[in-house]
């Protein structure tokens, strides 16, 4: 019963009304922060009892929001909010496979899959929001669901253009200073990180980087020792 007894506070006027999305933004950004800890494997006494039960708590939340019956099933498909929060879910999903991926029934995954597909009717931001909407597309892969290459590489390859170097991006519109987005940054060596490309032919295929992405060629570089003169 989160939308029955969750207070709801945000400043009213603003260009969409945030209270339709506060609860699945504090679902995923919640799950977000845990989900290491969830996932986390060796620990025992207390603590184990303790994240089995967050775990389970975390898989029943999940469940309810994604469930168009259940009362608090949440908002995927309206305003241009739900691509920032989901994306928040789909990056637990992948820090948390097992307690928060494996361990849903099916009919839940099923559900999950179809809230996430449903952002792709919202536009993103020509900004680090196309990082959002790839890292949607990430957890799609991940879960085994048709999934959308473009949008991963697109949004990998227009921030490797936006980057300037030292976690600092230029921005998309030229008129402003460029931005140090230490955020942008994370969530874009996270999202290189689990890049889904083609496997290779032959043994040993399946999910690697297809390429280095410019940021890290460049730190590479700029390690190598200088020439002798």
């Amino acid at each position: 019963e989160l939308k029955t007894h969750m207070p709801v506070e945000f400043k009213p006027g603003g260009i969409e009304p945030r209270g339709a999305y506060a609860h699945l933004e504090a679902l995923g950004r919640l799950l977000l922060g845990m989900a290491p800890w969830l996932d986390c494997q060796g620990l025992h006494g207390d603590e184990e009892t303790l994240r089995q039960r967050y775990a389970d708590l975390a898989r029943q939340a999940i469940q309810a929001g994604v469930d168009p019956a259940s009362p608090d099933y949440m908002t995927f498909s309206t305003g241009q909010q739900p691509i920032v929060d989901a994306a928040f879910l789909a990056q637990a999903l992948l820090r948390a496979p097992v307690e928060l991926l494996e361990k849903l029934p099916t009919l839940t995954r099923r559900n999950l899959a179809t809230a996430l597909r449903a952002t792709r009717t919202r536009k993103p931001h020509f900004n680090n929001w196309l990082l959002f909407a790839a890292m949607i597309e990430t957890a799609l892969y991940r879960m085994g669901e048709d999934w959308d290459r473009m949008r991963i590489d697109y949004a990998l390859r227009q921030h490797e253009q936006w980057y300037l170097g030292d976690g600092v991006y230029s921005r998309a519109d030229r008129r402003h200073p460029p931005h140090h987005g230490l955020t942008w940054h994370l969530r874009r060596t996270r999202l290189a990180a689990y890049r889904p490309v083609r496997p290779p032919a032959g043994p040993g295929g399946g999910l690697h980087l297809h390429r280095q992405p410019l940021f890290v060629r460049r730190r590479a570089a700029s390690a190598r020792p200088a020439p002798r003169r």
